[in-house]
């Protein structure tokens, strides 16, 4: 079985490094509004498939008009696109690790799409990109200064406490965030925890 910590001292070794990330503000800003509309609506699916919660159509309205809305905005925007390029006040790690993890769960969507054209599974290039994936978390968790099976074990943490003896539709539907939450908290060290303005997820 791999070592997880030496794992990412592994995955930091091929890491790309850049000092700022400098780039088209507004562009990003559209480009991430249509991912994540569209993220929800496949939550949506997603809960509707496995938890049997039917899908809310206001809630799907919204985000179909979130997606319309950015599209319009990104073709209005495409004249001028790469004439402004801003300096973000992120750490350049942490966007890369997030943005790849996007990426990579996109590349995982493409694949999802060939099994309904073709009916056959690449089992292959399904588990590369979920090792892909595993590599943006491995930078992300160094970038945090986080601990791998740390972040495993408090994840199956928060799952033990939300289905104590197996999944339940009501418990996946109806969920304690606070309690999780402080489970999270009380299992990983005070040194990695996000700062309260960074984050409230």
């Amino acid at each position: 079985m791999i070592d997880l910590t030496q794992y990412v001292k592994d995955a930091t070794r091929t890491e790309s490094h850049i000092d700022t990330v400098t780039l088209d503000p507004t562009y990003l800003a559209t480009v991430m509004q249509i991912f994540i509309a569209s993220g929800n609506l496949l939550d949506q699916i997603k809960k509707n498939v496995f938890y049997g919660k039917p899908i809310e159509d206001e809630k799907r309205n919204t985000e179909l008009k979130n997606v319309v809305l950015s599209l319009d905005q990104l073709n209005q925007h495409v004249n001028s696109l790469g004439q402004v390029a801003v300096t973000i006040a992120v750490d350049p790690r942490i966007f890369h690790a997030i943005l790849g993890i996007a990426t990579e769960a996109t590349e995982l969507m493409e694949a999802l799409t060939l099994v309904f054209s073709t009916q056959n599974v690449d089992n292959i290039n399904i588990l590369e990109e979920l090792g892909d994936l595993n590599w943006y978390e491995a930078i992300a968790i160094d970038a945090l200064a986080g601990d791998f099976e740390q972040v495993l074990n408090a994840n199956i943490e928060k799952l033990r406490a939300r289905y104590p003896d197996k999944f339940d539709s009501n418990r996946a539907i109806h969920r304690n965030t606070e309690s999780e939450r402080t489970i999270l908290a009380e299992n990983i060290d005070e040194s990695q925890k996000v700062h309260p303005e960074s984050s409230d997820s």
